[in-house]
């Protein structure tokens, strides 16, 4: 399942909350994320008031996720792309 978060343009680093949140969704509530890698490309300014954070889990493992996340303007054109690893703690 694909989550699009919508934010005012000044806080288009909410793709790690948009990320978070796919990742907690399929988790267990005794679980631990941290974050253990952060890439982070700025591609362009964004057009309009807002931008959309679109993550995706690319893999779920015992202990590591990784997952990306588009970031959207108003009119569809790619602002930037977040590329995180998380390492999971506790029972899965």
């Amino acid at each position: 399942m694909k989550y699009i978060w919508s934010c005012p343009r000044w806080c288009s680093i909410h793709f790690s909350f948009a990320i978070g949140f796919s990742i907690f969704k399929q988790l267990q509530e005794e679980v631990n994320v941290y974050t253990q890698e952060l890439k982070m490309n700025f591609i362009k300014k964004g057009v309009g008031d807002f931008l959309y954070a679109i993550p995706n889990v690319l893999h779920k493992g015992k202990r590591t996720v990784v997952a990306d996340c588009s970031i959207k303007d108003v009119n569809g054109n790619l602002v930037a792309q977040a590329l995180d690893t998380f390492h999971i703690t506790g029972r899965l």
